[in-house]
C-alpha cells in the first residue's frame, strides 16, 4: 500500500524544487557579476593612481631640474619669453604664464625647457618654464636675506612651474615653486 501512495504523490509534484533553483542560480549570478565589476573598478582605479603618481615624479623632477638651472647657470640670461622657457610674469589681470592657454607645454622648441631625465611610460617628457619675479618691497627694518648679510643685495626670486603627464593624457600634474637666489 506504501509503494501505491508513493507512486500517486510523483505525479501531483508542480516543480518547486526546479523554481527555488533557479532562484538560488539567479542570485549567485547576480552577486558573481557584482564582484566583476568591483574588480574592475578596482583595476581601473589602481591604474590611475600609477597614472597620477608617475604624473607627479616626472612634474617634481622637472621642477628639481628648473631648480637646479637657476642655481647653476651664472649670469642667467634675460627674461623676455625669446630665451625658452625664462618670462617675465604677466600682468595685471590676465591669465598666468603657466596656463595651458599661453603656454603650450608640448612645445619644447618655442615655450617650455624639456627635462632631461629619462623617465618610465610618460606619454610625453615633463617641462618647465622659469619666471622671474619683481623683488617684494622691503618694509622700515625688514630684509629678505637669512642669517647675516648686507641688506642691500639685491634677491632674485623666481616661480618654476612644471608640469608632467603619467601614462595617459588624462593624468597631467602641475607643479609650481618659488626660488630665492
Amino acid at each position: 500500500m506504501k509503494m501505491k501512495h508513493n507512486m500517486l504523490n510523483v505525479g501531483k509534484q508542480q516543480g518547486a524544487v526546479l523554481f527555488v533553483s533557479l532562484i538560488l542560480l539567479l542570485i549567485m549570478t547576480l552577486i558573481g557579476i557584482t564582484s566583476m565589476q568591483t574588480t574592475v573598478l578596482e583595476e581601473k582605479m589602481s591604474g590611475n593612481y600609477r597614472n597620477s603618481s608617475v604624473a607627479f615624479q616626472a612634474a617634481e623632477s622637472a621642477l628639481k631640474s628648473g631648480e637646479t638651472y637657476i642655481q647653476s647657470t651664472s649670469p642667467l640670461p634675460i627674461f623676455n619669453g625669446a630665451t625658452l622657457g625664462l618670462y617675465q610674469p604677466t600682468t595685471g589681470t590676465s591669465l598666468p604664464r603657466w596656463d595651458k592657454t599661453i603656454v603650450v607645454w608640448t612645445d619644447t622648441v618655442n615655450d617650455v625647457i624639456a627635462d632631461s631625465v629619462t623617465y618610465i611610460n610618460p606619454i610625453q617628457p615633463p617641462a618647465y618654464i622659469v619666471e622671474e619675479l619683481p623683488e617684494p618691497a622691503k618694509g622700515a627694518g625688514q630684509s629678505l636675506g637669512l642669517g647675516k648679510g648686507s641688506s642691500l643685495s639685491t634677491v632674485e626670486i623666481f616661480r618654476v612651474t612644471s608640469r608632467g603627464i603619467g601614462g595617459s593624457a588624462n593624468a597631467p600634474v602641475m607643479v609650481q615653486s618659488v626660488y630665492k637666489k
